[in-house]
């Protein structure tokens, strides 16, 4: 009786050792499931930061092959690494929940030329059977002008400064930068919304023109609205010819009391050549600008002060001309000039009228009225009759005609107006009439042979009345 109890016994426990173990087994399972469904995922993606504000814009692309690291909480290993695929995507869709330090690794895509702007969140609490959601912005690195202008010509970065002209205002669509140091111009920049003064970021590449550096080609983004823009450098002449060795490069400068020596027009823009007694400088001037100030042409002789950005000349890099932004960078004292028109009077008219010829090589004189004793200016007619002064002050003169510049037998008849009145950074017009003098009958017969003059008096018959 006993082993037959026993195999009962040992077949009972048996059978209940299964059904704990089935029991366990399913149990066992429902926790893997639930294992399972407790973790969570990462997804993220990685963008161009282009205007560094930390968020994805309109034409910021996603950035290929940057590598983001999770790092758990009190631990100094990534749980993951991830790469951004060629949209800027990346993700980990198998964590353990909990919380993560998230981290950029170095080199790779960024290499020597980007940078983090932005980890967003960098910390994250991955809940249970969650999700959490990073953005990650690079971007080119900040640098003053001088750091600028001492890296590697191609490299890109960003310069930030007052915007010293409005775009447009300079050929080129160039924008000259300063950043309380140096300056620096950045050519070719796209339409983006400042104004002369703005504080402004310019993303460009590093290059050489004309032997400077610059940088181009540019992006501009406007940071803060403040219309206020540096004092300029005050210079003389010399100083910004050489642009102190090109330190001043770009920066914006004011010379004073500069006498105009040479003026030259091309391409709607006057090229001024003066000096203030230290060395000549070239100043170059839209015409658009000289029209805004209130000066009708510039001239030899006039006095000027103007305010610009130095640029190197072209033709001669190692010197530096200034640019005009806006007639308000002009000042010239209050002058203007005379230009006449000498002619052959024909008829004796004392105007002009038809037949009437220009008459070349005329010495005219110019004296401020009451002081005939010292011309001011002293101009020969060219073959269109044409004479015209230098730069004059405002006020009343006389013009005369040296008899000894005209040809035998031919006088001044008439100076039309006399006095001439100069206008402020205007023309005065005058007209000079030159023909056979007019005589009385007594000093006609005085008269050698050949001598041809005008005879006033009464007819005493009809051209046809004698033979």
């Amino acid at each position: 009786m006993g082993a037959p109890s026993f195999r009962a016994t040992f077949f009972l426990a048996t059978m209940a050792l299964l059904a704990l173990a089935t029991a366990g087994c399913e149990g066992a399972d429902d926790r893997f499931v639930l294992s399972l469904e407790g973790r969570g995922s990462v997804e993220g993606s990685a963008f161009l930061d282009l205007n560094r504000d930390g968020s994805p814009g309109t034409g910021e692309a996603g950035v290929a092959g940057l590598r983001v690291g999770l790092i758990p909480t009190g631990s100094q290993e990534p749980a993951a690494v991830l790469t951004s695929d060629s949209e800027g995507v990346f993700s980990a869709p198998d964590l353990p929940p909990g919380s993560y330090r998230v981290t950029v690794e170095g080199g790779g895509v960024l290499g020597d030329s980007l940078e983090v702007t932005q980890i967003n969140p960098d910390r994250i609490q991955l809940p249970v059977g969650g999700s959490a959601q990073v953005t990650v912005g690079v971007s080119f690195p900040v640098r003053s002008v001088a750091q600028a202008r001492a890296a590697s010509v191609g490299t890109r970065l960003y310069v930030e400064g007052i915007a010293l002209n409005l775009r447009g205002s300079l050929p080129g669509d160039v924008i000259h930068l300063w950043d309380g140091e140096r300056a620096i111009r950045a050519p070719g920049i796209p339409t983006f919304p400042h104004a002369a003064g703005d504080s402004v970021r310019i993303l460009g590449r590093v290059a050489s023109v004309d032997g400077r550096t610059v940088l181009a080609p540019s992006q501009g983004f406007r940071l803060v609205e403040r219309d206020t823009i540096p004092e300029p450098l005050l210079l003389q002449a010399r100083e910004a010819h050489e642009a102190r060795g090109g330190e001043l490069d770009a920066a914006l400068v004011r010379v004073e009391g500069m006498s105009v020596t040479e003026v030259r027009t091309a391409n709607g823009t006057v090229v001024a050549t003066g000096g203030d007694g230290s060395g000549s400088l070239q100043v170059r001037i839209p015409q658009a600008h000289l029209t805004q100030a209130g000066i009708g042409a510039l001239e030899v002789g006039a006095v000027l002060s103007v305010t610009g950005l130095l640029e190197p000349r072209a033709s001669a890099p190692t010197r530096w001309e200034v640019r005009t932004r806006s007639g308000s960078d002009l000042e010239v004292e209050a002058q203007g000039v005379i230009q006449g028109f000498v002619f052959f009077d024909r008829n004796g008219s004392g105007s002009v009228s038809p037949g009437d010829t220009p008459l070349e090589g005329a010495a005219v004189r110019i004296f401020r009225s009451g002081d005939a004793a010292t011309p001011v200016a002293e101009v020969e007619t060219g073959a269109d009759g044409i004479f015209r002064s230098g730069a004059l002050d405002v006020g009343s003169y006389q013009v005369e005609v040296r008899s000894e510049s005209l040809p035998d037998s031919l006088v001044v008849r008439n100076i039309s107006p006399s006095p001439v009145q100069v206008p402020t950074g205007g023309t005065a017009e005058v007209t000079v009439a030159v023909s056979h003098p007019l005589v009385t009958t007594a000093e006609a017969r005085e008269l050698p042979d050949g001598r041809t003059v005008f005879l006033a008096g009464t007819a005493l018959n009809a051209r046809t009345a004698l033979g």
